[in-house]
């Protein structure tokens, strides 16, 4: 089922994607890693406080998030009526998300990005 934006619907769970499975050098090593993108809803963006409040509360942000907090603020913004988000899921672990509501705008609708965070380990490797 398509949104507004040409997305799938939040309520939809699951891969928006079929799953990537990745070639990542990791030292003198290459190994296959399976990557997923899955769409976030108030259902499931709580596994994704973590995540942000490892990203946010480490160098250059250093910003302070509680557990608690943070929840409260992704859930929150799960809760907008025009939320649309995506994170991306490793071997069964977020590494990624991006997240924001529509907008109206004079002549129609716009997408505003919130908030958009990779995991330290999977940064500079063009995850982003």
């Amino acid at each position: 089922m398509n949104g507004r934006f040409g997305a799938r619907r939040t309520s939809d769970l699951g891969p928006v994607a079929p799953p990537l499975f990745i070639n990542r050098r990791i030292g003198l090593q290459t190994v296959t890693l399976m990557e997923e993108v899955i769409a976030l809803s108030s259902v499931n963006i709580r596994q994704f406080s973590p995540l942000y409040q490892s990203v946010f509360n480490s160098p250059p942000w250093n910003d302070g998030w509680s557990e608690d907090a943070v929840i409260e603020r992704l859930t929150g913004f799960a809760a907008f009526p025009t939320f649309q988000g995506v994170g991306l899921v490793r071997e069964g672990e977020p590494l990624g998300l991006v997240l924001g509501w529509g907008e109206r705008w004079v002549d129609g609708w716009t997408f505003h990005i919130k908030e958009m965070c990779v995991h330290q380990s999977g940064q500079r490797q063009g995850l982003g």
